[in-house]
């Protein structure tokens, strides 16, 4: 089955155009800048919080990207905003 034209018809940045090695970190709003100023499309995830708030992150839970751990569903908006980023591991 073929995909629709206006899903390929630009190349898709996902989780944005990042390269940890420049620092743009994956789902930051520096990596979404970067797959606009390239004209590319942008897939990112959309995680609920315990209150009830959408989050951009990738996983389901905090420790690849960020100091911490748990389920991001088990967490609150203000607890999640004291969460550090870090530099992912490569591969």
């Amino acid at each position: 089955m073929r995909a629709p034209d206006w899903l390929t018809a630009r190349p898709v940045a996902h989780r944005g155009l990042h390269d940890a090695a420049r620092g743009i970190l994956e789902n930051m709003p520096a990596a979404a800048q970067a797959a606009v100023n390239g004209n590319f499309a942008i897939e990112c995830d959309i995680q609920l919080t315990r209150d009830g708030e959408a989050m951009v992150h990738h996983d389901n839970a905090l420790g690849r990207l960020t100091e911490g751990s748990g389920a991001l569903l088990g967490k609150t908006r203000p607890s999640l905003r004291r969460s550090n980023s870090r530099t992912p591991p490569s591969g």
